[in-house]
């Protein structure tokens, strides 16, 4: 019916809208990352607490390379 397909283009654009605030989102913490302005690290949130991905202004803050501290669990840097 038509109400039918009023709700499902309402929905799609809904979608669309969150896919590309999601996108800018993305793309604001990629550069925020990549500035090197303060130390930023992603981890996993689970029991490994692993570091998946650090810049180069907390590897220069920790003297750690990049490399080891991919293995590291969080509570491990100090």
């Amino acid at each position: 019916s038509g109400n039918d397909i009023t709700a499902r283009v309402i929905s799609d654009k809904k979608a669309l809208r969150l896919n590309q605030n999601l996108a800018q989102s993305q793309s604001k913490f990629k550069a925020l990352l990549n500035a090197n302005l303060i130390g930023v690290i992603v981890a996993k949130i689970d029991q490994s607490a692993r570091i998946i991905e650090a810049n180069d202004a907390f590897c220069t803050m920790t003297a750690i390379l990049l490399k080891k501290q991919l293995s590291m669990h969080t509570c491990s840097i100090k």
